[in-house]
């Protein structure tokens, strides 16, 4: 069987190693010698091997004998680093397997072969940094120019103007959103005039109901990065730091109201960002009145978790809780769950249920897409078919534009469908790997902030309620504590002591 690997940079690729042009040729190469051929295809960088999973996939099947032939179109499709095109090409002659370059035959035995076809690497890898130099080259220009522009940036939205650009893409004009600007405008005048605190602006807009990106809610941690967008005020800066006018955004607020946040700020340091966190437990427990959380503090030689806005919006109990209760308690209760063959299967299987679940999702919108796309593909026909009648083709210019970009749209949310899948992979793979009886030994020895993003992982939801703590985590598993009736003050805390409620 033959192994047809089509790989293209991006999937935005139009030149003659597109993946339509690739597969036809591997075909007719696997029709000529009369053998099945299996496609092996992706859109990834040729600098290295990470995340080229398809290769990955075509090297297991090829160890496996079940691929004789490797079919590549060209030598920069193979790959565009020496090191590791070396990797690769010995990789396939160690386990058996022939290589054929665009239908000819690799020799791995010849000298001169191999010399020739490192040096068309060496010529391939140069010809890559030429590229990525070039592309720095122009967003440095782009950026000097003042014609930057974000992906997104909450108070701005943009329109096409149906131009099209030397690089075939539609020119888009940037206008401000009135409700999103006055949102903004509100931010900044709660911060800097009213005197509030980043959480108290952040808890003032969504009790008011007003809205962020999509309609969701503000997020405290993006606060700090809202008032610093030097965007907003219409200016952006260079790549020597400079600031200078932007082409893009034009202004919401003003000069001096910008400054003086940025000079509030920095008196005024969030501590939220400090990567160095001392303590195991601090805001992962949350309020079930409030949602806020219980932070570290510490008074003399005594130790505890403090409720962060009790007396003024809440009147929860307990107002704290000792620390070192907790955090043995939760340290004894990760190595427990850690060294459980149990919680291994019921992890691995709702994550299993999670991916298919996430999959099945996607294959749908994916489809829906595709049909809309040919939907749009038939209609840019109709109109050709006009053209070709007779009819002016300058009519329709507008509407080719606007089909060519919903096509695009689509292509480019199809795209990411495929990337959120691939992300949800590798993160439940990492989860199950530091999830694993012999990184006990890790976490004892880990400082209290490794410890705290790996609890962060294990629990997905810790809250108190009338002095009760309860624990939901990632393995469907649900732990109920009364912290005044049982203080819990044992150093060591039996497995079968904290299952008092099982769930799933």
């Amino acid at each position: 069987m033959v192994g047809i690997y089509v790989r293209v940079s991006t999937d935005k690729q139009k030149d003659n190693y597109s993946y339509k042009d690739q597969q036809i040729e591997g075909k007719k190469f696997a029709d000529s010698i009369g053998e099945d051929y299996k496609l092996f295809e992706e859109a990834k960088s040729g600098k290295s091997l990470e995340k080229r999973f398809e290769w990955k996939r075509l090297e297991l099947e090829v160890k496996s004998a079940e691929i004789s032939k490797v079919w590549v179109q060209d030598l920069k499709r193979f790959s565009r680093n020496v090191e590791k095109a070396e990797q690769m090409r010995k990789d396939i002659k160690r386990y058996g397997a022939e290589l054929y370059i665009g239908g000819k035959f690799f020799n791995q035995d010849d000298s001169t072969e191999v010399a020739v076809f490192q040096i068309e690497q060496a010529l391939a890898e140069k010809e890559r940094k030429d590229i990525a130099e070039k592309c720095k080259r122009g967003l440095h220009l782009c950026i000097d120019a003042g014609n930057f522009c974000y992906a997104r940036l909450y108070g701005y939205n943009f329109k096409l103007t149906g131009i099209i650009r030397k690089n075939g893409k539609p020119e888009r004009k940037y206008y401000i959103v009135p409700s999103q600007a006055e949102t903004i405008k509100y931010i900044f005048d709660l911060f800097v005039n009213a005197g509030l605190s980043l959480r108290q602006v952040c808890f003032k807009l969504n009790r008011e109901g007003h809205k962020g990106w999509n309609g969701k809610k503000f997020e405290y941690s993006k606060m700090r990065r809202t008032l610093i967008q030097l965007e907003y005020t219409g200016n952006t800066k260079n790549t020597k730091n400079e600031t200078i006018k932007s082409n893009v955004y034009g202004r919401i607020v003003s000069d001096e109201l910008f400054d003086a946040a940025q000079r509030l700020m920095v008196e005024t340091p969030n501590r939220s960002f400090s990567k160095h966190v001392n303590h195991i437990c601090s805001n992962l427990i949350k309020c079930a009145e409030c949602g806020s959380g219980y932070y570290y503090h510490k008074m003399g030689k005594w130790e505890y978790y403090v409720h962060r806005d009790y007396g003024q919006n809440c009147k929860q109990i307990p107002k704290c809780v000792s620390s070192v209760l907790l955090d043995e308690l939760f340290s004894n209760l990760y190595i427990c769950m850690m060294e459980s063959w149990e919680d291994s299967i019921m992890l691995l299987e709702k994550k299993e249920y999670e991916i298919a679940g996430e999959r099945s999702k996607i294959k749908t919108d994916v489809e829906r897409l595709n049909h809309r796309i040919s939907e749009l593909e038939r209609e840019k026909k109709r109109y050709k078919k006009a053209i070709a009648d007779g009819i002016p083709a300058k009519e329709f210019v507008k509407e080719f534009i606007e089909i060519d970009s919903q096509i695009k749209e689509y292509q480019d949310t199809i795209i990411e469908l495929n990337k959120t899948i691939i992300k949800k992979e590798e993160d439940i793979q990492q989860l199950l790997d530091e999830f694993a009886e012999e990184n006990t030994e890790r976490f004892k020895k880990a400082p209290n902030n490794i410890k705290r993003n790996m609890l962060a992982k294990l629990f997905e939801k810790i809250e108190i309620k009338e002095n009760i703590i309860t624990l939901h985590t990632i393995t469907n598993r649900e732990f109920s504590f009364d912290i005044k009736d049982n203080p819990l003050t044992n150093s060591i805390i039996q497995y079968e002591m904290v299952l008092p409620v099982w769930e799933g």
